[in-house]
């Protein structure tokens, strides 16, 4: 009984430490410091939680511009709208997504100003000297009519007042080049 006695003595397990019952020594504990403890711990759960959600509701909304901006390339392929590099146009879109739902409703309008016989393509213009960039309609015809500049001016004063605010830009145009 006795050495049980001095073992118990010599040895105790208090608190996630040993002590030496002997010494009368203990870690100093203070109620504010584990409050404090915890409340960082519950702050870093909160950031990495809200970190999460941010990348989900960018992926989210990623997803969400991808399968827009592919819904309106389908749309302006089914009204005759040629896309020569779709890649480009694709990247264009994604940088100045605020513009995407404007562009069916313009190439619509071009093609009935100018009708079914004219060719349209749907092509990024970037400029060499001055890094500006945007989207082009390019208005091409077989024999360019008289009148054709004056019809672009109509179906650009139908559109370019919903371009106010966006941060891209769309122009209806010609090059004056073969559709061919």
């Amino acid at each position: 009984m006795a050495t049980a006695l001095a073992l118990t003595s010599i040895i105790h397990f208090e608190s996630d430490a040993w002590i030496n019952p002997a010494e009368h020594t203990r870690p100093e504990f203070s109620w504010q410091d584990w409050a404090d403890k915890l409340e960082q711990e519950r702050l870093l759960q909160n950031n990495e939680i809200e970190e999460l959600y941010a990348k989900r509701i960018q992926s989210q909304s990623n997803t969400d511009i991808t399968f827009q901006m592919e819904t309106t390339l389908k749309q302006i392929l089914t009204i005759g709208i040629i896309i020569p590099r779709p890649a480009t146009v694709r990247d264009y879109l994604l940088k100045y997504s605020d513009i995407t739902n404007l562009i069916p409703h313009v190439c619509q309008l071009a093609r009935k100003y100018l009708g079914k016989d004219t060719n349209l393509s749907l092509e990024v213009y970037r400029d060499q000297e001055s890094e500006d960039e945007y989207l082009a309609l390019y208005v091409r015809q077989e024999k360019y009519e008289e009148r054709l500049t004056d019809k672009i001016e109509e179906v650009c004063s139908e559109y370019e007042f919903m371009l106010f605010g966006k941060s891209g830009w769309f122009i209806v145009t010609t090059d004056f080049r073969s559709p061919h």
